[in-house]
Order: C-alpha cells, then structure tokens, then sequence
C-alpha cells in the first residue's frame, strides 16, 4: 500500500478538492495508493459528496485517525494543496 496524506484543516484555502481531482485522475487507478485527508472544518460534508461523485473508495476522510503519531507512521508522502498559507509549517 501507498499512502499520500494530508493533515489540515478542511476550508476553502486547503484546496482539498484539487487534490481530490488529482488523486482520482492519477493514483486512485493503482488499488494499491490511498489518499487520507485527515481533518475537520466547514467543507467537510462537501468535501465526502465530492469523494462519493469521483468513487474514491475506501473514503479519504476518516472520522477518526488516531493520534498525530498514528497519521504519521502511516503516510508515505505528505502532501498540501494550498492555493495559499498565512505561516506554513508542513
């Protein structure tokens, strides 16, 4: 398995939903890649409509991911896809 993760808060300047599209045009044909956003904010319900119309399966956003530590171990690429970021720490 191949894991691209992405801790961050679900809202409009994440971009989450490019990074949806993205996946789904790419990765998500190799059943061995994963995307996990994990996350919670106002886009969330969307963001899970906008999952379900691509057929990510299984979800990308958990509901429960565990410690930060937990995430961590289980990525194998973070990745961002901000249109910006007042003070970035990635």
């Amino acid at each position: 398995m191949f894991c691209l993760s992405c801790v961050a808060r679900i809202a409009p300047q994440k971009n989450h939903a490019l990074l949806l599209k993205a996946f789904a045009q790419g990765p998500a044909s190799d059943p061995n890649a994963h995307l996990v956003l994990v996350g919670e904010g106002a886009l969330r319900e969307q963001l899970e409509q906008q999952a379900k119309n691509l057929a990510c399966r299984p979800s990308p956003l958990p509901r429960a991911a565990g410690r930060y530590s937990d995430v961590l171990g289980a990525m194998d690429v973070f990745v961002l896809s901000s249109d910006y970021e007042g003070n970035p720490l990635s």
